[in-house]
């Protein structure tokens, strides 16, 4: 019965595989028309894009998959429209003529289209190619009821990228995520997903910031994909077709993309899954064409395709590639529960459960009919082989007995040549710890001494006999320096010890020791003894403990070096900076003084002149009356001479010669004229006067309301020698208010600016003052066409002690005490200035006083 097994599962296995071969044959030569049913039903699938497009095969396999579970025959033709590459009008019309030509013939019982260039191609020619032919769409993005209604007669899917809830899913994923960039190319469906971006962001406003990257050449939108910043993701829609008009595949499109952003890449499509994308809130080409095959079987079984509700909600689903969610640390406990991992550890069991199993199945048989095959060869081989095996077991058995007598007899002499070696190596290592420069205790199991050398007596003063009676204790030193149940706790267990300690001699003198004790093994393992050899390290510890005391007093008095030179650069910084304050604050004093001092000098030479010039010019205008009078008379006298028959006319000659001689007329009309002029000089200096006392305002040192173009007016009086001969004046004035201010403090600014554009003139120019009220402040603008300062100078030149001037031509002093001055009346002081042109210094004051108090001392 035995050696019928083997040949039976072969008797059936040959029979299995005669059965398929004549089932096989009889399939081939049936003609297939004997299972044609006249009612098969027949569907166009009529494609957008082309065949090996990942989306359209998709739709391709859930139509195929639902179709195929139909109860009747149903045969399905797919045209591929290829539209993704081209559809322009040319290619559209031979599509037109092509499918006229081609379909002239046939009649379908439902149209399939995929995506929106199939929907709107049957929109627009369905009645003349296909005639009364129901349609079902899927793949069309966004249908609504009025597009819907386009294309009567049909029923559909709505394709629908769910851009909120991807939206939604990257903020619930990226708490803290600042920036959402959306990538979509310019074709008709990027603009449609661009479009629905601007319609639904309005709702993140206040969460995230929308950058579009749309209508870019792939290596610009690369280049902003690395730019993007730090708290950014991107979300991947379509981008087959870029700016340029290059067709990119869809793997190619996702793959640059993913390479080039350096943050996490969300997808909407789930063809764009697996090249590097984190993954999303997907629409599914699959359950598109599913949901469309089911539509079509219940028109296919009598229902009418207008009966048919549309399928408005498109059917996305939440799916994950795993390794990209490592490679960005995304927690998955954040992804929503229902979502689909792919790759992950487990997938591949998961996904191929069923195949793995059956395959175990069919392993299983196979191995059982192999163990029968084997347990019959061996039970085969063993009965051949067991006679053989009892001839050479007693065989083996003399030889193994041989073998032990001559292996017991080597033994025994490799015993007695180890038993000399190691009698050799006791006396080599007697010598050797007799010579010792280390002191060698050797101890029993139980710790007390069975040997020292002779290094340990001379080091100890201890013989051998007393430390075997005291034990080691006996050289214990001061209580505290040895931990010694820690070290017995050690060596009972086994291990090594080593410590540093103090020893006391026999003497009473301490010394410190460094030891290491190691238990020793007999040849069962058991704990035989204990061997400690010790050091004397006392002076060497003396030593380290000097260093270690002249490093810590090295180191404190570095610390405290280092605190002094601290605190004394930092006096000195304190004492620089202290100094140039001082120096700053010296100069501007000392400028204050002299202007104080030139003020007062002013008042008092303006008073002592004042009143000279008051009765100089009242005897003028005095003086200028008598000669009036004087020449009225003086004519008088000669209309009556010239008039008089009592004068001779002797006479009246030798008076009009003596007259002429003198040049009386002359003089009577010339002396009006002097004294004309020296009443306008002695009212020039009248308005000199009356401006070093403005100027000076002794009188009005105090905060007070001041007209500012009185103080111009003075200045100007007071600069007008420096300004006339190199400059036209020109004024401005518009309607000020009164300004609440130190005036005399103003007027040293107006001087400055005024003197230092004077000066900016090389020949003749012009010096401009204008004036203008902004609210509650004041304006005062005096421009020069002077030869303009250096735009690297510009920002120096309030800086004390700076000067463009030429060496001992200035201070440096007179623009840094106007910008003193006009801070603290809580004003602002600007330049512009253009090389070679002139420069502009305008004054804003408030009218208000809004700045620091006049210190009246120091």
């Amino acid at each position: 019965m035995l050696k019928l097994l083997p040949k039976e599962p072969l008797f059936f296995a040959r029979l299995l595989l005669s059965v398929l071969g004549v089932i096989g044959v009889m399939a081939a030569v049936v003609p297939v028309d004997l299972y044609a049913d006249a009612g098969k039903k027949k569907v166009l699938v009529l494609h957008s894009y082309h065949r090996g497009y990942l989306w359209t095969d998709d739709v391709t396999r859930g139509i195929d998959r639902i179709l195929s579970t139909a109860d009747f025959p149903v045969t399905v033709q797919f045209e591929f429209m290829d539209t993704k590459k081209i559809f322009d009008d040319v290619y559209q019309q031979q599509i037109i003529d092509l499918y006229r030509y081609k379909f002239r013939n046939q009649k379908f019982d439902v149209i399939i289209s995929s995506d929106d260039n199939a929907f709107n191609f049957l929109r627009d020619h369905r009645d003349t190619i296909f005639p009364g032919t129901p349609v079902v769409y899927c793949g069309t993005n966004y249908i609504t009821d009025k597009r819907a209604a386009e294309l009567p007669d049909s029923t559909g899917v709505n394709e629908a990228a769910s851009m909120a809830g991807n939206v939604d899913l990257i903020l619930d994923v990226h708490p803290t995520v600042t920036h959402l960039a959306v990538v979509a190319d310019a074709t008709t469906t990027g603009r449609r997903v661009s479009n629905r971006i601007a319609e639904i962001m309005p709702r993140f406003r206040e969460r995230v910031k929308l950058i579009l990257l749309q209508d870019y050449s792939m290596a610009e939108l690369e280049e902003r994909l690395r730019e993007l910043p730090a708290n950014t993701v991107v979300l991947y829609t379509v981008y087959f077709r870029d700016r340029t008009g290059k067709f990119f595949s869809f793997d190619e499109s996702i793959k640059r993309v993913t390479s080039a952003s350096t943050v996490p890449v969300y997808v909407t499509w789930d063809f764009s899954l697996g090249y590097g994308s984190v993954g999303g809130l997907l629409t599914s080409g699959r359950s598109q064409g599913e949901t469309a095959a089911r539509l079509a079987l219940r028109i296919l079984e009598g229902e009418t395709a207008s009966s048919i509700p549309r399928v408005d909600k498109s059917p996305n689903v939440y799916m994950f590639d795993y390794n990209v969610l490592q490679r960005y640390g995304i927690n998955r406990q954040l992804l929503p529960p229902n979502a689909l991992v792919r790759n992950m550890p487990d997938e591949l069991y998961t996904r191929y459960k069923t195949l793995i199993w059956r395959s175990a199945g069919v392993a299983a048989v196979l191995i059982v009919i192999i163990m029968i095959l084997m347990t019959n060869i061996l039970r085969r081989r063993r009965a051949e082989a067991a006679l053989q095996q009892t001839n050479e077991a007693l065989e083996e058995r003399v030889r193994l007995r041989t073998k032990d007598m001559m292996l017991t007899n080597n033994r025994l002499n490799e015993e007695i040549l180890e038993h000399k070696r190691s009698l050799d190596e006791i006396r080599k290592l007697s010598r050797a710890i007799e010579h010792s420069p280390s002191a060698v205790i050797i101890l029993d199991g139980d710790l007390r001494v069975e040997y020292v050398n002779p290094r340990f007596t001379e080091r100890t003063g201890y013989t051998f006999a007393e430390v075997e009676k005291e034990g080691l204790s006996i050289l214990r030193g001061e209580p505290g320096d040895t931990d010694y149940a820690e070290k017995a706790a050690a060596l009972k267990a086994g291990r090594e010890w080593k410590g540093e300690f103090y020893n006391r001699r026999k003497d009473g003198t301490l010394y410190f020791e460094v030891a290491a004790m190691a238990p020793v093994f007999d040849e069962e393992g058991k704990l035989a003894h204990y061997v400690s050899v010790n050091e004397d390290v006392t002076e060497k510890k003396k030593a380290e403990e000097t260093l270690v005391m002249a490093l810590s007093e090295a180191v404190d008095l570095s610390n405290k070096l280092e605190l002094t030179n601290a605190e004394v650069q930092k006096k000195s910084a304190e004492i620089e900076e202290a100094y140039e304050q001082l120096k700053a604050t010296q100069s501007q004093m000392l400028q204050q003084e002299k202007m104080a001092s030139i003020g007062q000098l002013a008042a008092g030479v303006a008073h002592e002149i004042n009143n000279p010039m008051g009765f100089i010019s009242g005897n003028l205008r005095a003086l200028g009356k008598y000669v009036t009078k004087l020449g009225e008379f003086v004519s008088q006298i000669q209309d009556k001479l010239a008039d008089s028959p009592e004068v001779p006319e002797s006479v009246r000659t030798e008076i009009a010669a003596d007259a002429k001689k003198a040049k009386i007329d002359y003089i009577l009309d010339d002396t009006g004229d002097l004294v004309e002029e020296s009443l306008e000089g002695a009212d020039r200096v009248k308005e000199i006067v009356q401006g070093l006392k403005t100027f000076s305002r002794v009188d009005q040192a105090e905060r007070k309301p001041v007209d500012l173009h009185e103080c111009l007016e003075s200045t100007i009086n007071i600069v007008w020698n420096e300004i006339k001969y190199k400059a036209t004046l020109e004024k401005d004035f518009g309607d000020l208010p009164l300004v609440d201010c130190y005036p005399q403090q103003l007027n040293q600014v107006f001087m400055n600016v005024l003197v230092n554009g004077a000066q900016a003139i090389e020949s003749q120019g012009t010096i401009s003052v204008r004036t203008r009220a902004e609210g509650e402040k004041v304006s005062v603008s005096i421009s020069d066409t002077g030869c303009g300062i250096p735009e690297d100078k510009i920002g120096r030149i309030f800086e004390p002690f700076f000067t463009t001037k030429e060496v001992g031509k200035g201070t440096g002093l007179g623009m840094s005490i106007a910008y003193d001055i006009v801070q603290r009346h809580g004003g602002d002081i600007r330049i512009d200035s253009t090389l070679g042109e002139g420069t502009t210094f305008t004054i804003e004051l408030p009218v208000t006083f809004a700045g620091a108090e006049k210190e009246e001392d120091g």
